[in-house]
């Protein structure tokens, strides 16, 4: 499975830090490199994240859903805007790949669009809501016949 570098079966947090340590380092070992491209680069983690993890930035539990609970986690990790860190993990809310957990991860999760947008709840129209068009073309029809039998 591409993007499992511990070679487990399952897309987690040691896969992603695993690739953004490539991507700091500048690493060139094709391993790494998930969009074909010939470079490990933030591309990379795009591609990591949107298309074989199927979630968003933000998502630092890797649960396919970014909301108040990944919020908690990295908070609690305390390495926000704190001088000198630079050892922050996507699970303490390095999601740029940086190192560091700061205002520009905040910005880039929330640029995602991902904050509760559950991906495995699709909208499903209310029966009224459906009901309404079928009833309009109903009454539409009606009152065509009755203009024409006039």
């Amino acid at each position: 499975m591409g993007g499992d570098y511990n070679k487990d079966g399952i897309l987690n947090p040691f896969d992603v830090d695993r690739l953004a340590d490539a991507i700091r380092a500048g690493e060139d070992d094709a391993w790494y490199n998930v969009s074909n491209d010939e470079d490990v680069n933030l591309i990379d983690l795009d591609v990591w994240v949107h298309q074989l993890k199927k979630t968003t930035y933000g998502d630092a539990n890797l649960d396919t859903v970014f909301d108040s609970t990944d919020l908690i986690l990295v908070f609690q990790g305390g390495k926000y805007e704190v001088a000198g860190v630079t050892d922050a993990t996507w699970i303490s809310g390095d999601w740029n790949a940086d190192g560091k957990f700061d205002s520009r991860d905040m910005i880039a999760a929330f640029q995602d669009g991902g904050y509760q947008a559950d991906s495995r709840i699709q909208a499903v129209p209310e029966p009224t809501v459906m009901a309404l068009p079928i009833f309009a073309l109903t009454i539409f029809r009606y009152s065509k016949r009755k203009k024409e039998a006039m």
